[in-house]
């Protein structure tokens, strides 16, 4: 079965041997497994307690074929486990999401294998510990938290006139996501954002567009890494807003979460960029984290 996604300049690994992979991971073969086949858009997951390889074979040409084969060697205990995955394995995620692996990592008890779909979309497949997709999340992992959660990014339709930003927590043992970003109410930064949008998107600019012109949903984008703190249970990161309907205007918030997964509601707290310093004692995201710093930005 001939797969929509094509290679690209995004891919991990191209058109090597299975047994080169290994060899550089100082993995040996398992039974079953064929060192010589040539494999190509794989990634692999290598930590201390497994090895997971997730990638196809090369079929020449720039098509990707399925199945999508992983395998997982269990540090511990030795043993291999493998999969091979196709459309028919994901149903729930209908056809495409067996793109090039971005991405292998682990979550709890579950593996996360992102895969490419476009360069705003991605799948992510939550595999169980048989090797068998569970669940299927529509977006790509930002944050990992005990006992698994996982903090992602939604992924976007690729030529939609519209790009805003949403966040979401996924539980993979309830199989259950609670949305995250954009904050609702919106706070007062992201709220005079929107009234300036709202002025921007005339009836002649939206059917000009070809636009929804919903003012509460406009073009923003995560602008750099996230920073996450386990023990505290808080995520932080800057948000851009750039929608196209004010060209040069500069506008933006840092926002710091925090009780995610703890079985409180969570909390989420909104910054001026120019606050960080003052707010957090230093301009970087993460100092946004420690214990002082959070006690102050949500108080008792």
């Amino acid at each position: 079965m001939a797969l929509a996604a094509l290679l690209s300049a995004t891919d991990p690994a191209t058109a090597e041997s299975l047994g080169d992979v290994l060899r550089d991971h100082g993995i040996k073969a398992g039974q079953g497994m064929s060192p010589g086949t040539r494999i190509t858009s794989y990634s692999v997951l290598d930590d201390a307690r497994q090895f997971v390889i997730a990638y196809y074979e090369q079929q020449g040409g720039s098509a990707l074929a399925a199945p999508l084969y992983i395998s997982r060697l269990d540090r511990a205990s030795r043993r291999w486990a493998h999969a091979a995955l196709d459309e028919r394995s994901i149903r729930a995620a209908g056809p495409g999401c067996l793109g090039s692996v971005l991405s292998i990592q682990p979550a709890g008890t579950a593996l996360l294998v992102e895969t490419h779909i476009n360069p705003s979309a991605s799948c992510t497949l939550v595999l169980g510990g048989n090797l068998r997709i569970e669940d299927v999340i529509f977006g790509w992992p930002l944050a990992v938290f005990a006992p698994g959660l996982v903090v992602y990014e939604h992924s976007q339709p690729h030529f939609f006139a519209l790009h805003p930003l949403e966040l979401s927590l996924y539980d993979p043992r309830t199989r259950t996501s609670v949305a995250l970003y954009p904050p609702a109410p919106p706070p007062p930064l992201r709220a005079d954002y929107v009234a300036k949008v709202r002025v921007a998107y005339t009836e002649a600019w939206c059917r000009a567009q070809n636009h929804p012109c919903e003012p509460e949903r406009f073009d923003e984008r995560l602008d750099g890494q996230v920073a996450v703190d386990e023990k505290s249970r808080a995520l932080a990161f800057r948000v851009a807003f750039d929608d196209r309907a004010l060209p040069g205007i500069a506008a933006g918030a840092v926002y710091v979460y925090r009780r995610l997964g703890d079985g409180r509601p969570v909390q989420v707290r909104e910054l001026a960029p120019d606050d960080l310093k003052v707010r957090c004692g230093d301009a970087a995201l993460a100092r946004c984290l420690d214990p002082g710093a959070l006690a102050r930005l949500f108080g008792p």
